[in-house]
């Protein structure tokens, strides 16, 4: 896995990038290889801190239940 080089100054701040799984939110695909693998490549591509954020599925939870976690997972 490739190291990241932090700038010299000592200054270790990391922006946040959540992502939300393609899913159509139907099937929950949070946990799948592929998001893993694409989430994965993005945190050792660019200095950041990659989060994957997990919600409710459909036909169980009706819109806008996913919004709501989609919110609560940045808040």
């Amino acid at each position: 896995m490739p190291t990241i080089k932090l700038p010299r100054n000592g200054d270790t701040r990391f922006p946040i990038i959540i992502s939300y799984p393609f899913s159509h939110w139907y099937i929950s695909s949070w946990e799948s290889e592929i998001n893993y693998i694409l989430t994965s490549k993005l945190a050792c591509q660019v200095p950041a801190i990659v989060v994957s954020v997990d919600y409710r599925v459909a036909p169980e939870n009706r819109l806008p239940a996913q919004y709501d976690d989609g919110m609560d997972a940045i808040l």
